[in-house]
């Protein structure tokens, strides 16, 4: 079958059983100071609709307590961080890990300084039936010598996103959110919405090494102290930037250009289109599509400085396949010198064009082979690397300046 009709794979789904009753997101394991180690969130519901249905979770944001974090004792007394552990934040602790079993797409969230602090998870649709795992690498940090803490009661803010549409962010059935009700506008929003979760963020716990660091005497048993996301951390840095959250309306302009390979045909496909998306992944329409874990983002509109990037269908005989012509001079010219190529859509996507091939700041590079085959087919990459792999393969780098770019992705 070619693919002259709307595209899309199986969306990788979880790996493990949920469980018979919906319950919290949580961290999978406990932590030892000074111990870096794998780690995971567990997602065991989906966004529960009114009369009991449940929407799948497609995106999950995260964020560690890193901007003016609460630490208090067990009483609710404040206590200053760097009182308790060496290294007095919790910034670079965390580190998203590459896994495609619940969403295609990680993007680290980041401070001014570069330190992780977070991550956005998001290209995924979690079966209500099944029971999510979110991988992520974690660095314990180590107890002061002099401090009290035996626990750390570490408070992580988690959405568990199932609408990325702006009306759905904090609302009951479209988004679950496992985060303090500390006066964040997502914990306000949440609460009056009667969205589950504010108020219950997810806990991981560091445990002191008693062994190597022993409690001061005076100190007893110890105790647990708790450090939580302040409503500032979680108002600037729970949105997935492009995808979710308050303050994404802009970037959202963006959409994510997923692609995919048909191995029996030997070809390469890309789409923003949802509808297209849904069948390819679906597999029961349109056979034999896999998504290859590749993605980079397009507008769907005209913004400033864009360009409209074409897309053309090429008949059977010819390719059977498509071509995504950049800008209005080389779509032009593609639908003279090819009269029998089909214009499904003079602006599928709008990308900036490379000034002898160097994009604008801001925006990624995006490359293209040509298969120089009968059955023609194109592919566009992100990475010279599995371009060059291309090119061994007998496929011809096209493009502009020393680095052969076609087009420019907004980031």
């Amino acid at each position: 079958m070619g693919t002259r009709i709307r595209f899309a794979c199986a969306v990788a789904l979880a790996v493990a059983a949920a469980p018979a009753a919906f319950s919290h997101t949580t961290v999978r394991s406990q932590a030892v100071e000074g111990v870096t180690a794998d780690n995971a969130l567990r997602i065991d519901q989906g966004c529960s609709l009114p009369g009991g249905a449940a929407m799948p979770v497609i995106a999950q944001s995260v964020v560690f307590p890193t901007l003016a974090p609460l630490a208090t004792a067990p009483d609710g007394s404040p206590i200053a961080l760097d009182t308790v552990i060496v290294q007095g934040t919790f910034a670079g602790t965390v580190r998203a890990v590459a896994d495609a079993s619940v969403f295609m797409s990680r993007e680290p969230k980041t401070d001014a300084l570069g330190n992780a602090i977070g991550f956005g998870a998001f290209d995924g649709s979690l079966s209500v039936e099944l029971q999510g795992r979110v991988p992520f690498q974690f660095a314990a940090p180590k107890f002061t010598a002099s401090t009290c803490a035996s626990r750390l009661l570490v408070k992580v803010a988690v959405a568990d996103v199932c609408s990325v549409s702006p009306a759905d962010t904090a609302v009951a059935g479209k988004v679950n959110l496992w985060i303090p009700d500390n006066g964040s506008q997502y914990a306000a929003a949440g609460k009056s919405a009667g969205v589950e979760g504010v108020g219950s963020p997810a806990t991981l716990i560091v445990n002191r090494d008693l062994a190597a660091n022993p409690l001061p005497p005076a100190c007893g048993a110890g105790v647990d102290v708790t450090v939580t996301p302040s409503a500032a951390d979680i108002d600037a840095n729970l949105a997935i930037r492009g995808v979710w959250g308050f303050g994404a309306t802009a970037a959202s302009q963006s959409v994510r250009v997923v692609e995919y390979y048909n191995a029996s045909l030997d070809h390469y496909f890309i789409t923003w289109a949802p509808d297209e998306i849904a069948k390819l992944d679906d597999g029961s329409v349109i056979r034999g599509w896999q998504r290859t874990g590749r993605v980079f983002r397009t507008y769907k509109a005209s913004q400033a400085s864009t360009s409209p990037v074409c897309r053309y269908y090429i008949p059977p005989g010819l390719g059977d396949s498509h071509f995504f012509g950049r800008g209005t001079a080389e779509c032009n010219q593609t639908g003279q010198n090819n009269p029998s190529f089909v214009l499904e859509d003079p602006q599928f996507m709008q990308m900036f064009l490379p000034a002898q091939g160097v994009c604008p700041a801001n925006t990624q590079p995006i490359l293209r082979v040509f298969s120089n085959r009968t059955d023609a087919n194109h592919r566009y990459l992100t990475d010279k690397t599995t371009r060059a792999q291309m090119a061994e393969r007998g496929w011809i780098v096209e493009g502009d300046g020393p680095d052969s770019v076609v087009m420019c992705a907004p980031q």
